[in-house]
């Protein structure tokens, strides 16, 4: 070995090595970089490590990339169009779509409301919280079930959650037919006046209807009363109470219509006390009806009744422990498709009569002579005044809603009224000849002086009257109706063979037996004489005569059937009964009919018009 020989170097060829290596691996973190164009100097090193972006954790003041950086870095200024996802603070935000993450907002200028639970520093409506808005209600007929939705805000709308209606603390007073009428009452006083007249029914000593009326009003009257029930009053209602009673110009007159007012509430608890008592379910719509048509509805229609008495009951329920009285609740209507629509006409029917017209006539005929009323609901009809108005016929318009019948009703100027009022109504030739047709000693005449009269008084009439029928044709037309009279008061003495009823345009046939029925009476009466009608129509198909009333109720099978579901329990006996009246008077007359048909009897007939 030669130690004279120059010295190696090993330093210099391992510093060689490694600055070699760190050439490749600048050169590799830059792709674009062909491996020929080395950096000559640590001048340009540096500026190539400062283009590409760092793997460390450090602060970059300035920096503006494509793409978001995935380290964790401060970003005082930031203008993306794709919003990042990292948790960052950004001071100004002008996005075209919310940002789902949970940041500060000073500001917000948006379309669409954001979901974020941010702060709201400027908007025109302080929007609540997402799950108190769900759990605002607005005040609707419906039982207050309509919530406010997150829709678009109005500044110039109001809020619907926050308005607030405040109560009528007043009394307002009518006059109708000349008489002082309460319209309304406030609502806090008729309550504590309702648990009033409650507790004195309860009581030991019981007290009249009377009595109990008297003791409110001179309660009322005295300003030093120490009674309990006039310390809850409202003071400005009990203020207002009073006055109206010391006025002198109203006092008499306002005094009278308190007292009615009065007596009408405390037949209202009255009744509510008595389902009570008999473990009745109350039905707030039967029990309106009913006090309607009774004349003690508080003078409110029977949506504004039914207010009153859910609101009676309520306060009942909350107040009394002994008060257990439940809710009526609607039974399903059971059988065909056919039978449910029936039964569904005959409500609407029923409500038509109580309601129509402001409720004027109470589920009565509106012939004020007749005392037919609801509980002989199938023999109403709908009678036009104005027969030019008449646009449908009840069976054409029963299928529809309710309302829309109502108000067609009401535009047509239709008033209700029962069959054995209608029809004679409608019977234009009967009344034209009445006295002809109806003339007590017309029978003794001879067919051919009954000829001869009608003659004279039917060319009479046509040369007087514009009418549409001949003399011939008018002639025939009256001779029917004398038939008519002819056959029902040989066999069933003119007169319905249940209620009595004798007007002959009423008066129709009845077959008693559907398998025996071959003829109407409408075709025949036309055809036959007077001795075929009896013998071959009333006894062979064995007939019996009824009004238009007895009739209706005796072929509705389905109101009889079902009369609790149209009309409530209340009046389900009394009208069995009628059902059973009828029924009696259809097998008596029927059996008289059969044993003349068998011979076992015998019955004179006469034909009066046709002489033999």
């Amino acid at each position: 070995m030669d130690f004279n020989s120059p010295k190696s170097e090993p330093n210099k060829t391992f510093k060689k090595v490694e600055t070699e290596k760190v050439e490749k691996t600048e050169i590799a973190s830059k792709p674009d970089q062909k491996p020929s164009d080395k950096p000559k100097n640590k001048i340009e090193r540096s500026k190539l490590i400062q283009k590409t972006p760092s793997r460390n954790k450090i602060q970059h003041e300035k920096i503006n990339l494509l793409t978001p950086s995935k380290n964790k870095i401060f970003r005082p200024k930031l203008d993306l169009k794709i919003p990042s996802r990292n948790k960052i603070f950004r001071p100004t935000l002008d996005l075209e779509t919310p940002s789902k993450n949970k940041i500060f907002r000073p500001t917000l200028d948006l379309e669409t409301p954001s979901r974020n639970k941010m702060q709201y520093t400027k908007f025109d409506i302080k929007a609540p919280p997402r799950h108190k808005i769900d759990s605002c209600q607005l005040n609707s007929e419906k039982g207050r079930k309509h919530k406010i939705k997150h829709q678009n805000f109005d500044s110039n709308k109001p809020d619907k959650a926050k308005i607030q209606v405040k109560p009528s603390h007043k009394i307002n007073v009518k006059e109708i037919d000349g008489n002082l009428v309460i319209k309304s009452f406030p609502k806090k006083s008729r309550i504590i006046i309702c648990e009033e007249i409650y507790k004195n029914f309860n009581e030991k000593r019981k007290l009249s209807d009377s009595r109990i009326v008297d003791t409110l009003i001179k309660d009322l009257r005295d300003k030093k009363s120490l009674s309990k029930w006039i310390s809850e009053l409202p003071v400005d209602e009990l203020k207002e109470l009073r006055n109206n009673l010391v006025n002198t110009k109203i006092n008499s007159r306002f005094e009278d219509s308190l007292l009615n007012y009065f007596k009408d509430i405390t037949n209202l608890v009255k009744d509510i006390k008595n389902f009570n008592e008999e473990n009745q379910d109350i039905n707030f719509s039967e029990l309106s009806r009913n006090l309607i048509r009774e004349n003690r509805g508080l003078n409110l229609t029977k949506r504004g009744l039914e207010e009153v008495i859910s609101g009676v009951y309520s306060n009942f329920k909350n107040s009394f422990y002994d008060f257990k009285l439940d809710r009526a609740k609607r039974k399903p209507i059971i059988g065909t498709e056919s039978e449910k629509e029936s039964i569904r006409c005959l409500r609407k029917e029923y409500k038509l009569l109580i309601e129509m017209n402001d409720g004027i006539y109470k589920g009565q005929c509106s012939n004020p002579n007749c005392k037919i009323d609801f509980k002989r609901l199938p023999a109403f009809d709908f009678h036009h005044e104005d027969s030019k108005s008449k646009n449908a016929l009840w069976s054409e318009i029963m299928h529809k809603n309710y309302t829309e019948i109502k108000n067609s009703l009401e535009s047509q100027k239709v008033k209700p009224i029962c069959k054995n009022c209608h029809l004679p109504e409608n019977a234009k030739i009967f009344n034209d000849f009445k006295n002809i047709i109806m003339k007590k000693d017309l029978f003794t005449y001879s067919s051919q002086d009954i000829d001869k009269f009608l003659n004279l008084k039917v060319n009479k009439f046509v040369e007087e009257y514009d009418t549409n029928y001949t003399a011939a044709s008018l002639k025939f037309e009256v001779k029917r109706w004398i038939k008519k009279r002819s056959v029902i008061e040989q066999v069933f003495n003119g007169k319905c063979i249940s209620c009595e009823e004798d007007r002959l345009p009423s008066l129709q046939t009845h077959h008693t037996d559907q398998d025996l029925k071959v003829h109407r009476w409408g075709d025949i009466s036309r055809k036959w004489n007077i001795k075929e009608l009896i013998n071959e129509y009333i006894i062979e198909e064995e007939c019996v005569c009824l009004c238009g009333n007895c009739h209706a109720m005796i072929t509705t099978k389905n109101f009889e059937n079902n009369v609790e579901e149209v009309l409530g329990v209340k009046y389900v006996q009394e009208i069995k009964a009628d059902y059973n009246k009828i029924k009696v008077a259809i097998m008596k007359n029927t059996n008289r009919i059969k044993k003349i048909k068998k011979g076992l009897a015998k019955l004179s007939v006469k034909d009066h018009l046709n002489d033999e």
